[in-house]
């Protein structure tokens, strides 16, 4: 099997594991370029898993993933497998055991993106309901995003807080949200293949602000954590890297899930 350090984001999810570990959301990780792999592995999952496209460190030549999108289910990997087969021979099919059941991605909470620059400050973007990282990681857009000091991150607390400190803040507009509405609709339903008129009812029509309680999670457990392994992060020689995932609800409960540590590495 392939080293998982090898690979972009198979390794940022390593580091989720090792930076984050009380919210690691991942049991196994797996990659896998045939169904012949595919085979040796199966046992370890059940019909629905994370699945993406990943490609060894340093393939900055692969501008876009085999696929546009993924909706975890097993039955899917064959059809992933030829899709990336089909580029080339350097892309695999990343397969992960999550702690819990993943929901349909209509059904998020929202997604962060948060850039740290280590003494400096913070960007924080974030999207809501029915949206995850998918926005943010390829540039599609955010709803809301804040740009913070690094000393002032042990005093933000919530919105209101970001609001006040942020030395630079950003909202999307209502027509900006409607074409961002679209977009995500075609992109589930065709992309991920969830039925459409599930998708419709779920993604909002109103713009989506992620839940304050998700977001109070999210300063307190990953920025707030992160700030205080400054020594960790130096000596490690991460002075910049990005932390992205998605927040979710299980039995009622909202969890902050970071799917990947991005390093600049990965694509020089």
């Amino acid at each position: 099997m392939k080293n998982v350090m090898d690979y972009g984001k198979a390794r940022g999810m390593t580091l989720v594991g090792k930076y984050l570990p009380k919210l690691n959301p991942f049991q196994s990780i797996d990659l896998i370029g045939t169904m012949e792999e595919w085979g040796q592995v199966r046992y370890k999952y059940g019909d629905t898993m994370i699945h993406r496209i990943d490609y060894p460190i340093g393939h900055a030549q692969v501008k876009q993933n085999a696929v546009q999108g993924t909706n975890g289910f097993a039955e899917s990997i064959p059809e992933l497998i030829s899709a990336v087969r089909k580029q080339g021979n350097s892309g695999v099919v990343l397969i992960a055991q999550p702690t819990h059941p993943s929901p349909p991605r209509y059904l998020y909470l929202g997604g962060f993106n948060i850039l740290f620059c280590l003494g400096s400050h913070v960007v924080i973007e974030l999207v809501g309901k029915a949206f995850d990282g998918h926005e943010l990681t390829q540039g599609l857009g955010y709803h809301e995003q804040y740009c913070l000091n690094w000393d002032d991150i042990p005093f933000v607390m919530s919105r209101n807080n970001l609001v006040r400190r942020a030395t630079s803040m950003k909202w999307i507009t209502v027509n900006e949200y409607q074409i961002q509405r679209h977009n995500r609709i075609q992109f589930l339903a065709e992309s991920c293949h969830y039925p459409l008129g599930e998708v419709e009812s779920n993604v909002p029509e109103i713009l989506p602000l992620l839940d304050d309680s998700a977001l109070r999670l999210l300063l307190d457990d990953i920025v707030v954590e992160l700030r205080g392994k400054r020594v960790l992060l130096e000596y490690d020689k991460m002075r910049l890297f990005g932390v992205q995932g998605n927040v979710v609800e299980h039995n009622g409960q909202i969890e902050i899930q970071p799917w990947e540590i991005f390093c600049p590495e990965r694509w020089s």
